[in-house]
């Protein structure tokens, strides 16, 4: 989510061009992306590999591989992501049980998902004085501990403020 709030990332230039992305080197990321390669480099990540997810042409979003060590993938690395970027892609639309209102449905609640994370990462934030990244990280923290998906971790989060 926040490489579409900041416009630029490896999943914004997969959305813009459908076609794989890599990138690899500190010096390259921050080049590329001013903004999503600090963040990269500072996580410590030395090279990205971005492979979109498609449906019927239409690119639905990106897989995003960040790797600690600065390489580019191998052909068969390569083929192998995009099997998985492809997999991933089914999972979504799931073709045999999806029309088209259905998929429109299925991606909107998708990012109301996302919506509702962001909104945490920002009640966080405010309540314990701290970034939104570190606040993300709490979010994560918190629902892993315990055993409850993000969303609705996040969910939790934003009804309680709501409520205070």
């Amino acid at each position: 989510m926040h490489q579409s709030q900041v416009e630029e990332g490896p999943c914004v230039d997969v959305l813009a061009t459908g076609a794989p992305i890599e990138v690899a080197g500190a010096d390259t990321l921050l080049e590329r992306w001013p903004t999503v390669g600090r963040l990269a480099v500072a996580a410590g990540f030395r090279s990205v590999h971005a492979y979109p997810l498609t449906w019927r042409g239409t690119v639905l979003g990106g897989l995003n591989l960040f790797c600690r060590d600065e390489h580019l993938h191998t052909d068969e690395q390569s083929a192998t992501a995009r099997t998985l970027a492809d997999m991933a892609a089914l999972v979504l639309v799931q073709p045999e049980h999806l029309d088209e209102t259905t998929l429109a449905d299925r991606v909107a609640t998708a990012l109301a998902g996302r919506v509702i994370i962001e909104q945490a990462k920002g009640v966080l934030a405010f309540q314990d004085g701290v970034s939104t990244e570190t606040a993300y990280t709490t979010l994560v923290e918190r629902a892993d501990r315990d055993g409850g998906s993000l969303s609705a971790t996040a969910d939790f989060i934003v009804r309680g403020a709501h409520d205070d």
